[in-house]
């Protein structure tokens, strides 16, 4: 699973025996930037259950992500 998250939409590819099963494009609409990352995280999580990757694999966060970064855990 591959997953690339900017500030206001989120990248997602699935790939199962090397054949991509699942991509999408996803905007995140929230007010704050802790509702941002709770529904990133909300999604995410949502896609690890029905998936069930074996390996996890995401893009280096933005620099603004990273001053909030105190809002991730």
């Amino acid at each position: 699973m591959c997953v690339s998250v900017g500030s206001r939409y989120i990248g997602i590819a699935i790939f199962r025996r090397g054949e991509l099963v699942y991509s999408a494009t996803k905007t995140i609409r929230a007010n704050s930037p802790l509702k941002r990352i709770k529904k990133v995280k909300k999604i995410i999580k949502e896609l690890i259950i029905f998936y069930q990757p074996g390996i996890l694999v995401m893009k280096k966060p933005l620099p603004h992500w990273l001053k909030q970064s105190r809002l991730l855990d």
